[in-house]
Formats: C-alpha cells, structure tokens, sequence
C-alpha cells in the first residue's frame, strides 16, 4: 500500500516551490511572493477542473440533409512543455449518416479537451478520434491551427497548424478539397 500523502502538507509544498522558483527569478516583490503561488494553484485547479469527468455530451439528431458540417471556434491551453499559454482556433468538418450533432456540443468537446497542458498534435488527433467514435458519420476533419508563446516569446514566430483527417476525408479527394475550401480562407487570416 502507498504512502499516504497528507493533502493539505502536498498543497503547501507546492506553494513553497513556486515561492522558491520566483525568488530564484528575482522576484522580491512580497505580495507576489506570498500571494502568487496560491493564484497560481487557483487558477490550475479551475482551469484543468473539466479533467475530472470525460466528456460524453454527444446529443445528436436526426439529420434530414445530406450536407457537410463544418465549424470554427477558439481555444485556450496551456503547452505540456513550458507550462506556458498557446491559443487559436479549431476548424471541425464532418459528414453526417443519420444524425446531426449540436454544434454546442463541438465547441464544448473541444474546449474540455485543450483545458489541460496539452501538445496542439495530440489534441488535433484527440477531436477526431473521439468524434469518429461517437458519431455515426462517414469522415471526420479536424485542423487546428494556435500560436504557441513558448516559442513566439522567444522566436517572435510561433504559428503552427495541425491536421487529422478520418473516413472519406482521407480516401476521398473530393471531400477533403470541399472542407479545405472552407476553412483555408479562414486559416490564413489568424496571423500575428
């Protein structure tokens, strides 16, 4: 059996670390020093809060068209690596059997999986899997394109897009051609 870890001495240890880190920094400022790492620890337990639950929101409805669903939205996440902001948009394609799912609901599955310190790839891939998965659908495109402040801060570029296409939008040229149409347009005005 494992140790038992006393959750209140854990908490200030980590507040004693970032205590430390921002000394080490050369922060003196006393206020930041007593007060920002418990902001910190605040905003990381809101912001990864969606971690708890997986998201299985996936009301959908019947379809009655025999369109392609494509929809943009923002993003906010944290990179794994530096612990530092990257943002952008999610541009999602789909192609409908038998039912429709709320466009809510992908903004939702979306923002619940960037709310966690995230690679841009393995999210992209995330969206489409578990779409693919969850939806009756023939394909599923996903493309994702975020500036990353880890490198813009030290590069002044950062832009870096990703793709995960599934079903007819792998195998079908047509299809993958109709949904880059879209969504090309939009991809190059999100620019810095």
């Amino acid at each position: 059996m494992g140790e038992y870890i006393n959750p209140i001495d854990s908490y200030n240890k980590r507040i004693e670390a970032i205590s430390e880190m921002l000394k080490y920094y050369h922060v003196t400022n006393q206020e930041v020093l007593e007060n920002t790492p418990r902001r910190f620890l605040k905003f990381m337990d809101e912001y990864t809060s969606a971690l708890k639950n997986d998201y299985t929101d996936f009301k959908a409805f019947p379809k009655d068209s025999n369109q392609m669903v494509v929809m943009e939205c923002s993003f906010y996440s944290l990179c794994e690596h530096h612990l530092l902001p990257y943002f952008g948009k999610v541009f999602i394609g789909y192609l409908p059997k038998t039912e429709v799912l709320g466009v809510s609901k992908l903004i939702k599955l979306t923002q619940h999986l960037f709310k966690k310190p995230s690679i841009q790839e393995s999210v992209t891939e995330e969206i489409a899997t578990t779409l693919m998965k969850n939806l009756d659908t023939a394909g599923v495109a996903v493309i994702v394109k975020g500036l990353h402040l880890c490198v813009a801060m030290r590069y002044r570029e950062g832009l870096i897009t990703t793709a995960s296409m599934h079903g007819n939008f792998k195998h079908n040229p047509f299809a993958k051609e109709e949904f880059l149409s879209y969504v090309t347009p939009r991809l190059n005005e999100f620019k810095f």
